[in-house]
């Protein structure tokens, strides 16, 4: 493993021995590893781009190697707030500001371009825009939990080789990698979608260690935070958007209690055969609402008076009768209320 550091002044990367970190933005990768990033940085300077894959457990290090190399590649200039995507919804905004030479993170790849869903919307755009980005000459790093678990086109096709990140055994430490070559990349791949992820089968062409990236750190937490609270909201949209909608049972319970309390003079009876229910039930409600009265609460509409308009939300109008009315008027069903007449 050796250490490097960038030089803003000479724009090139100074190797600073294989000694600790001395320095905030000092960079720690394997020898082989620097290698192969210098013929992508070649590449990208003669109009191409290249793809990468990490993979790795939860919390083995992959995003870390991949900004490490994003930083390699494009001479410092990655930064997690521009360069990283998350989300197929992060595309479009990324790769438009992308200059040529800047290197992208596209982090949870999985969700993004899954074998499983190769067939939905998101994905053909994701793998659309990846097969036309090329003339951006963009380095595009890919981190993804599992390898056998990611489309085709982008684990065999799209992508020049393979890096696999793990705990060490004994001690539990991150910080180690193994480098798979596009040929055995492609072997893996094949031998890990027919048993069930497993990537005995095939060894890998190196074994090397990496560092921190502490430049980045807290700044990176940031991001995946945001991204956190945008999958919490993913699904019916942020907390303090939604709006409860009522069930049929409160509906109901909402329009008995308001026509017992616009009628508190009609007898139980009445009452309980107009409702369908029992006349200890009307007691009971009735005693509630003297109760509320009584002690003077605040003012609640669904006990003192009777609107028309049950639910906003649903905008659903049911029509209450004076004493008067209500015992002129036919048998009637109000959704899925009985209204008697007595």
């Amino acid at each position: 493993m050796t250490t490097i550091r960038y030089n803003n002044a000479d724009k090139i990367w100074e190797d600073v021995g294989e000694r600790e970190p001395n320095n905030k933005t000092d960079i720690q990768l394997p020898n082989f590893l620097i290698e192969k990033l210098d013929k992508v940085k070649v590449d990208v300077k003669n109009d191409m781009d290249v793809t990468a894959i990490c993979v790795g457990g939860v919390g083995t290090g992959k995003s870390t190697l991949m900004r490490l190399c994003c930083r390699y590649v494009s001479d410092e200039k990655f930064n997690p707030r521009e360069h990283i995507i998350q989300d197929v919804d992060d595309i479009k905004a990324v790769m438009k500001n992308a200059k040529p030479g800047d290197a992208i993170l596209i982090d949870e790849s999985s969700g993004i371009f899954g074998s499983a869903d190769t067939l939905t919307k998101k994905t053909k755009y994701a793998n659309l825009v990846l097969d036309v980005c090329r003339q951006k000459n963009l380095f595009i790093a890919l981190a993804a939990p599992y390898f056998h678990r990611l489309g085709s086109s982008v684990a065999i096709d799209r992508s020049k080789f393979l890096l696999r990140v793990y705990l060490h055994k004994k001690t539990g430490k991150r910080g180690h990698m193994a480098y798979y070559s596009e040929k055995r990349k492609e072997q893996l791949y094949h031998f890990s979608k027919k048993n069930m992820g497993s990537i005995k089968g095939v060894k890998p062409n190196w074994r090397g260690n990496f560092g921190d990236d502490i430049t980045h750190k807290e700044l990176y937490k940031k991001v995946k935070d945001q991204t956190l609270n945008k999958v919490l909201d993913s699904l019916n949209g942020p907390d303090e958007l939604k709006v409860k909608v009522p069930t049929p049972t409160e509906i109901k319970k909402e329009y008995r209690d308001k026509l017992i309390a616009s009628n508190m003079d009609t007898p139980a009876k009445e009452l309980a055969a107009m409702l369908c229910i029992n006349e200890r039930t009307v007691y009971r409600i009735k005693k509630d609402i003297q109760e509320q009265l009584s002690a003077r609460l605040p003012y609640d509409p669904s006990i003192t008076e009777s609107p028309k308009l049950i639910s906003d939300t649903h905008a659903q109008y049911i029509n209450t009768y004076p004493e008067s009315e209500n015992l002129s008027k036919p048998t009637e069903r109000h959704g899925d209320i009985k209204v008697r007449t007595i």
